[in-house]
């Protein structure tokens, strides 16, 4: 499964530096942005031990819990995403409406190319990529089986936590680029909630890459010490 991939890893390096590296003023912006969406992230609805919530349980197999958290985190981003549509539309350049200093490529595959396509999108454009890619991705019987007695294939790990990376991009374009939005629909305590759930299980299951994390800095530097500190009576 390459489609949703959007690494920038095959590009060259050049280009790579060209287009993730910062100038001073963006940089501080940047920080600033990260800062204040940090203090956005700390109103959560109570929702009990976070912690204990995404361990995995006994005698459960351990593809099948990440399948079934996984869809659930699909559905929330979806949702939350959803509340952002009209606002995103201001956003219809090429690399327009991302976290600043990120630029997320899409790579498209083409049947009978040899090599993925780097497009370049606006934000809504990539969002929609990203999220139609996971619906075509869960809906393959042969990654997300529906009978318990079919195996999971084998690259299941890495392709369900491309999909969680990239579900974090999302996230982060709607925390950089959204929040007021979403504040204004009395749904930001729905997307901390469920944005700290993602973080959680992330971090459970060490499934979060850290080149990801530069554009919610200090949001996941804060999530990841609170996650550190949950005391666990579940035990670790």
């Amino acid at each position: 499964v390459g489609l949703g991939s959007g690494s920038p890893k095959s590009f060259i390096s050049k280009k790579k530096r060209q287009e993730t590296v910062l100038s001073l003023k963006d940089k501080k912006a940047a920080e600033k942005w990260n800062k204040r969406i940090e203090r956005y992230m700390r109103k959560t609805k109570e929702t009990g031990n976070m912690r204990e919530k995404v361990m995995l349980p006994k005698g459960v197999d351990h593809s099948e819990w990440v399948a079934e958290n996984l869809i659930d985190f699909v559905n929330d981003v979806s949702y939350v995403y959803s509340l952002c549509s009209e606002d995103a539309k201001r956003f219809q350049k090429p690399g327009a409406g991302f976290p600043p200093g990120c630029r997320y490529i899409w790579l498209e595959t083409s049947e009978g190319a040899s090599e993925p396509t780097p497009l370049s999108l606006s934000s809504p454009d990539y969002c929609l990529k990203v999220l139609q890619w996971i619906e075509s991705v869960i809906a393959d019987d042969s990654v997300f089986p529906e009978n318990h007695d079919h195996p999971f294939p084998p690259d299941f790990a890495d392709v369900s936590r491309k999909i969680l990376n990239r579900i974090f991009r999302v996230y982060a374009i709607i925390y950089h680029v959204h929040f007021d939005v979403v504040e204004e629909q009395e749904a930001d305590l729905l997307l901390n909630t469920s944005f700290k759930h993602l973080m959680f299980f992330m971090f459970e299951f060490d499934l979060l890459d850290d080149k990801e994390t530069k554009s919610l800095k200090d949001g996941v530097e804060r999530l990841r010490n609170e996650y550190l500190l949950t005391p666990c009576s579940l035990g670790i």
